[in-house]
């Protein structure tokens, strides 16, 4: 269990991200169905990123919230919640 999902998030960042994308969060999903607990967290984190470079704020947001529950002192979770509302703030005057 502990070597299927952290393989999963590895391929999925390193080959997959830029590659193919829905790829990357397809693998990041089946990894937080074996295992959504605090050891699986930078999943969430990756899954937001992906979401956030495809533009689907609403997910993205899900998932760097899901992983502020399992650890609130998550700074890149943090990070990536305020680039997001930056982006949509600064689109609003538009």
């Amino acid at each position: 269990k502990f070597i299927s999902y952290y393989c999963l998030i590895f391929f999925s960042i390193v080959f997959k991200h830029r590659i193919d994308p829905q790829k990357a969060v397809q693998d990041l999903s089946i990894s937080l169905l074996i295992e959504e607990s605090y050891d699986n967290i930078k999943a969430f984190l990756h899954r937001g990123i992906i979401y956030t470079e495809l533009e689907k704020y609403d997910e993205a947001i899900k998932d760097f919230e899901s992983a502020l529950e399992l650890d609130k002192y998550f700074a890149p979770a943090y990070v990536n919640l305020g680039n997001i509302y930056m982006k949509l703030n600064m689109n609003y005057w538009k």
